[in-house]
């Protein structure tokens, strides 16, 4: 928020899904949706946009295949995307 300018745009590109198995087998702790937005009105931004897009997998499954997107919890995450405006 200090470095940006009145008008400018923060895009949050995050993961949310099993927090217990993130926190264990990645070291992320997944933050919730609220506690995400929470902090962006704390340091003074305006919730603009928050989306859970309905992921497409296929493309990592091709690239990895499916037993190994499953045995690294690819099928347990989802993408979080945020979009916060400084007034």
């Amino acid at each position: 928020a200090r470095v940006l300018r009145p008008g400018g745009v923060l895009f949050i590109y995050d993961i949310a899904g099993d927090r217990e198995y993130l926190i264990t087998h990645t070291g992320y702790r997944p933050h919730s949706k609220e506690e995400v937005i929470e902090a962006a009105e704390c340091s003074g931004f305006v919730t603009d946009t928050v989306v859970e897009p309905a992921s497409s997998t296929a493309d990592c499954i091709a690239l990895f295949g499916q037993e190994s997107f499953v045995a690294h919890g690819f099928d347990r995450v989802r993408p979080m995307i945020y979009r916060f405006v400084k007034p």
